[in-house]
């Protein structure tokens, strides 16, 4: 069937075109926004969560994306950082413990000694004293940790 205006006929034609072009760029826009921006968000939430919260996050990135290793790298770093922190974790709690230790230590060795001795920070403030220093001080109230030496 044709029709008899030619200018019907090249508005017709535009229009048809015009059609098939926004059903492409639909079409264009689907596979970016599933193949690209949805993983991108979703690799996005997983890395603040891996910041934040836990570092080991499973990223939750649809199998099929356009982002190729980057969600592999960034779980490999979210890995690293878990370590990280817990061998930091680990460290700190056996530099205390073993801290608390030698403390333990060297109250029982001032504590057992004849002579007078107390111990003051920096800022002149008493950390330890021993039963010797408390007689020189004549039970003094003066004496007391966290107190000032003077």
């Amino acid at each position: 069937m044709r029709i008899a205006d030619p200018r019907t006929e090249l508005l017709l034609e535009l229009g048809l075109f015009a059609l098939l072009l926004a059903v492409l760029l639909a079409l264009v826009w689907a596979f970016i926004e599933l193949a690209l921006l949805r993983p991108l968000a979703s690799l996005s939430r997983g890395a603040a969560i891996m910041l934040s919260t836990n570092p080991a996050h499973d990223l939750e990135i649809p199998g099929a994306h356009l982002l190729g290793n980057l969600p592999g790298r960034l779980h490999d770093r979210g890995t690293a950082l878990y370590q990280a922190r817990h061998e930091v974790a680990e460290a700190t709690a056996t530099g205390a413990a073993r801290f608390e230790y030698q403390k333990a230590q060297l109250e029982t060795v001032i504590r057992k000694l004849k002579e007078g001795i107390v111990v003051c920070d920096v800022n002149a403030n008493i950390l330890l004293y021993n039963p010797a220093a408390q007689r020189l001080f004549r039970n003094s109230d003066a004496l007391g940790l966290g107190r000032s030496l003077y």
